[in-house]
């Protein structure tokens, strides 16, 4: 009886091992990882269309490019353009569309609100990527990072 209990037992524990094993699997990388580390000064020509508030601009860095959003009077975004629906897809880049507030990819379809980055409708399951940022007024510089 001693002897039947214990291989029970054993059994019990190799099914309860294996369950969590294999219950336990990965994410994996919604979108790839790039560094990220520059400073925008919103007096200089390339950036000068940033500073009204509600505008974005489109810079080159991360997976697919960054775009750049004028949130409110010292709030900016940084969103990575790769769409999260399939991010090894060269064809999945968002772009900001006519309302200014969307940026939408016109390979899947997928719109994310340019305000925090999240999913608005479409296939994708994840917002996408943002990037840190951080405004100095009082130089009118924009530093965004990872």
């Amino acid at each position: 009886m001693k002897k039947q209990n214990s291989k029970i037992t054993f059994f019990l524990i190799i099914t309860l091992f294996t369950t969590v094993l294999f219950s336990c699997k990965q994410d994996e990388e919604r979108i790839p990882y790039a560094y990220v580390d520059f400073y925008a000064d919103l007096n200089a020509p390339v950036y000068i269309d940033l500073n009204p508030v509600g505008n974005s601009l489109t810079v080159t860095g991360g997976v697919r490019g960054i775009i750049l959003f004028h949130k409110n009077s010292d709030e900016f975004m940084a969103i990575e353009r790769n769409c999260s629906h399939d991010p090894y897809n060269t064809c999945e880049v968002v772009e900001v569309d006519s309302t200014g507030i969307y940026a939408v990819c016109n390979c899947c379809g997928s719109k994310f609100s340019l305000y925090d980055g999240f999913l608005v409708s479409g296939p994708a399951k994840y917002p996408l990527n943002t990037y840190a940022t951080t405004y100095n007024s009082l130089t009118n510089i924009l530093h965004v990072y990872n």
